[in-house]
């Protein structure tokens, strides 16, 4: 094999401590090439040291400077075009080679996103056993996620909760401490200095105002001295398998008593 065909990068998460080989690694995420496997902060380091030194030269030079946007991977194969990938039509259960499976004038994912039965002309989706229902103990809210899915909570306290697929993509809820009660966008900016606040999406969960980031797979609400983050994450893939239900999970999020 050449050099150019030995190239490589892999990304992929541990979700515990693990044994690879010589290498003793916590868990986390890490990127792995054909010499070497390294952390990700390490490699975000090493573009954020790239960026001050790119900028430094434009402002040398007097040219302005852009910043780096996260970007949005591509979406999987939907080969009937209904807004779920052939990868979602599996869980859900659906045709993928139908854009209507149930034939009742509906898309599939639009059926979904509504919580109708996408295989049934008549029923819900919560009645459907396609999803599950989770429930938060601790911090009492609630959504739909996919019955294939495992869901679980990282501590004790259930404040990083994670629903895993079989592709290794994931989406996770977190909620962190918002002492002075700011909103959603004031909290992310505080927390991102560099941000440009006009890159920021507005959107509604439960029913309350929240922000995404540009590439639309990270979702922050604010509520009370909380701050809950929904975020999908591709894991070691190259596109997005589950798009149509991360937007689910945000359709879906609501508060309980």
């Amino acid at each position: 094999a050449t050099a150019e065909q030995k190239a490589y990068l892999l990304a992929f998460t541990l979700e515990a401590d693990a044994v690879w080989g010589a290498l003793k690694l916590a868990k986390g995420e890490y990127f792995a090439t054909a010499d070497q496997i390294f952390p990700a902060s390490a490699l975000a380091d090493q573009q954020a040291d790239e960026e001050q030194t790119n900028a430094n030269n434009n402002t040398n030079s007097g040219l302005p400077t852009t910043p780096i946007l996260p970007v949005q991977p591509a979406k999987g194969l939907d080969s009937d075009g209904d807004q779920l990938t052939d990868i979602e039509e599996n869980i859900f259960k659906t045709d993928s080679a139908k854009a209507d499976s149930d034939n009742d004038g509906y898309l599939d994912a639009s059926e979904i996103l509504n919580f109708f039965n996408p295989i049934s002309a008549s029923g819900r989706l919560v009645d459907s056993g396609l999803t599950g229902i989770y429930q938060n103990p601790s911090y009492n809210y609630s959504l739909f996620y996919p019955k294939p899915w495992s869901a679980r909570s990282l501590n004790t306290a259930n404040s990083e909760v994670i629903f895993t697929s079989n592709t290794g993509e994931f989406i996770e809820v977190i909620v962190q401490e918002n002492p002075l009660t700011l909103s959603a966008k004031n909290w992310y900016l505080d927390k991102n200095k560099s941000a440009d606040p006009a890159t920021l999406k507005n959107v509604l969960v439960g029913g309350l105002a929240a922000i995404q980031t540009p590439n639309g797979l990270t979702t922050y609400l604010a509520l009370g001295s909380s701050i809950y983050i929904l975020s999908y994450d591709t894991g070691n893939q190259q596109q997005m398998n589950f798009y149509t239900t991360y937007q689910l999970f945000l359709k879906s999020f609501i508060f309980i008593e």
